[in-house]
């Protein structure tokens, strides 16, 4: 690697690292009255949900930064991989009306009450059952993203399009 792939990798990685920052301090946690809510287990909840948004949103904008008009079709399954995951603990959320995979419209009270809000670029969450909900703004980061996507009407950096749904379990065994 030469000094200029090194200097662009590490800028992008700066952006992407402020661009992933700015969610761990926007939430907030509702605890729904149930008995036998233990904070402790929804703080662990929030700690890894805060990794999961970082790593994903990090993730997501790398390979937005590498996709050009040649690239479309890799990087696009790379994505879809990324957003494939078994146990649901994750999905996107159509907030534009027209989503690429209608798996991506919000389900439930919940989520489209979550997506409102995230379309205004606030975050939500709450604990129901077991799992910590938590529905984060994804805004159109960067010109890149028209590469692969679409929109009508266009968007501009910043604008919220969608945001990700996350679920996370409650742990009752863990130490101190």
């Amino acid at each position: 690697m030469n000094r200029w792939q090194f200097t662009f990798r590490r800028k992008n990685f700066l952006r992407v690292l402020g661009f992933v920052a700015c969610w761990a301090p926007m939430t907030q946690v509702a605890l729904a009255d149930s008995p036998g809510d233990d904070p402790h287990a929804v703080e662990v909840a929030q700690q890894a949900t805060d990794s999961l948004i970082n790593a994903l949103l990090a993730a997501v904008l790398d390979v937005t930064n590498r996709t050009t008009p040649e690239t479309v079709v890799p990087e696009s399954q790379v994505i879809s991989l990324l957003l494939a995951n078994k146990k649901k603990a994750y999905r996107l959320l159509d907030g534009t009306g027209n989503p690429i995979n209608n798996k991506n419209k919000a389900k439930g009270k919940f989520e489209k009450d979550a997506l409102e809000a995230a379309m205004m670029g606030e975050t939500t969450q709450e604990v129901v059952g077991n799992k910590l909900r938590t529905v984060v703004p994804l805004p159109y980061a960067v010109a890149n993203c028209g590469t692969c996507h679409e929109y009508e009407p266009e968007f501009a950096e910043g604008d919220y399009v969608g945001a990700i749904s996350l679920r996370v379990q409650l742990l009752d065994d863990y130490e101190d």
